[in-house]
């Protein structure tokens, strides 16, 4: 377990090095706030002191749900600037903190896929390549996700991770529970919006897990099984508490203010109109609009892990032992 951890770290470090370099964010480079990040800077001096249960501004009147990002970039600040004076100046050990919280997520993910595909041959080079490969549609797409310190940049590598330990977890796996909780804690505390779309997700993950293990006959991979549960107690019960964690101080803000955010929020979406299906696929479509070629590297990522099917190699497995144990 140790030698894992050692590689899952040098992994991180090994992804912020080449951030910071290719990103060619200097330490020597004066950078002040402008705007939004000076705003931010002022909940961070907050969150320095250890006083901060806010998450950042939003433009419609109210704070998002919590501080999880703004502590993990005062601890940049603290980390890069106050003690070590390894930058010229704050913000600059904001960034450092968010191309460190980027390569966390893109080592974690890499991790994820290795044990998801652990089971076939070359799994190690399957999960490297589709992990670069996603890498490279970011990078290709939307560089700045790696280190800019805009919120909705923050949230792209946190959102990924719960993807894929959201498809962890239709697997019928355990291993991803860990992840799955850190990802959706941040998340949950980074915009209101994610209190409601991950909850539809984490339902239809909890769907497709039952509809495949009852398909499959298989009741070890049915999350919502006793077997399943009682054989990951432990793992489910650190989850949760990552969970509740992070949701603290949104209980403290609802006890302080009540009834709290969630009532601001449900106000908002009461007044504010959805937008339509069509509105945003639209919109969905103009982050894409940087050409056919990222579209292209996704599908060959997704084509990596359908053409590395553990469940496939698992079947072909026990086939051969079968037939040993025959002719045995």
């Amino acid at each position: 377990m140790l030698k894992g951890l050692a590689a899952f770290v040098i992994s991180a470090l090994c992804v912020w090095l080449f951030i910071i370099v290719f990103g060619q964010t200097f330490p020597s480079a004066q950078l002040h706030e402008v705007g939004d990040f000076a705003a931010n800077s002022l909940l961070i001096d907050d969150a320095k002191h250890l006083k901060l249960l806010v998450g950042h501004y939003s433009r419609v009147g109210f704070n998002h749900p919590g501080p999880a990002l703004l502590y993990a970039l005062a601890a940049g600040e603290i980390v890069f600037f106050d003690l070590s004076h390894a930058v010229a100046s704050p913000f600059s050990g904001q960034i450092l903190a968010v191309a460190l919280l980027s390569a966390f997520w893109i080592a974690a993910i890499g991790t994820l896929l290795i044990r998801m595909q652990q089971a076939t041959r070359g799994a190690t080079a399957a999960a490297v390549v589709t992990t670069a490969l996603f890498v490279g549609v970011t990078a290709y797409i939307n560089y700045q996700a790696f280190a800019g310190p805009w919120f909705p940049h923050l949230y792209y590598f946190a959102f990924a991770a719960f993807t894929v330990s959201v498809a962890a977890l239709i697997m019928g796996r355990a291993d991803g529970l860990m992840l799955l909780a850190v990802s959706l804690g941040f998340l949950l505390n980074g915009h209101a919006s994610f209190l409601g779309m991950t909850a539809v997700m984490l339902g239809c993950a909890l769907i497709a897990n039952t509809w495949i293990s009852d398909r499959s006959g298989s009741g070890e991979t049915w999350v919502l099984s006793r077997h399943f549960l009682a054989g990951n107690v432990r793992t489910i019960a650190v989850a949760l508490a990552i969970v509740a964690l992070f949701l603290i101080p949104l209980a403290i803000q609802t006890i302080l203010h009540f009834p709290g955010p969630l009532a601001e929020y449900a106000a908002f979406s009461h007044v504010h109109r959805a937008n339509r299906l069509v509105d945003a696929a639209r919109f969905a479509g103009v982050f894409w609009s940087n050409g056919l070629f990222g579209i292209l590297l996704g599908a060959a990522a997704c084509a990596v892990l359908v053409t590395n099917d553990p469940a496939r190699a698992t079947m072909k497995a026990a086939s051969r032992l079968s037939v040993h144990c025959r002719w045995r």
